[in-house]
């Protein structure tokens, strides 16, 4: 009988550690974790973010590809906060639509520069951003259980992925 109890806590301890981190619904796909949170609260920020700061950019840079950039980094991460708010939703998980300090402090640097040194600031930034975007997209294909936020991850990856790969081809110049 003592060898068998070892058994009760490690039972009782993986139970708890697997409804813990999720709200359960009607069905499977209502069901997520601290990371589909954390994730989500992360993309609806950096969406908002490039929106925010794309119209800056297509309304001030000197280059027209920088400004041409900042119309996709609009029109794309509008679209992408569209469907994120969608599934967020459906999981009663809210999303942001204000910007942390952090990218209100870059926004309103922005704001002060002209020119070739707003191009510069501005495209150097979407590199960094990108490059984090990138990173805590892969955090959640590991750690992710709701398969609507997955699906999402997977989809705006690729775009993510390229955005990086213009930004980084635009920021050559500067």
């Amino acid at each position: 009988m003592k060898s068998r109890m070892w058994f009760i806590p490690i039972a009782v301890i993986s139970f708890a550690l697997n409804v813990s981190g999720c709200k359960k619904g009607d069905g499977d796909n209502s069901i997520y974790n601290v990371s589909d949170s954390v994730f989500v609260s992360k993309a609806s920020m950096a969406n908002f973010a490039e929106i925010t700061a794309g119209q800056i950019a297509a309304d001030s840079a000197l280059d027209p590809s920088i400004a041409q950039f900042g119309e996709m980094m609009v029109s794309e991460h509008t679209m992408a906060q569209q469907q994120l708010q969608s599934i967020a939703s459906q999981l009663g998980i809210s999303i942001s639509n204000t910007l942390d300090q952090e990218h209100q402090m870059f926004v309103d640097s922005l704001l002060d520069l002209k020119g070739r040194a707003f191009d510069s600031v501005y495209i150097h930034r979407q590199v960094v951003d990108h490059e984090k975007v990138i990173d805590f997209f892969k955090n959640e294909s590991g750690h992710g259980l709701q398969k609507d936020i997955k699906s999402y991850m997977y989809l705006t990856l690729r775009n993510v992925t390229m955005h990086l790969t213009a930004a980084r081809t635009l920021a050559q110049n500067y």
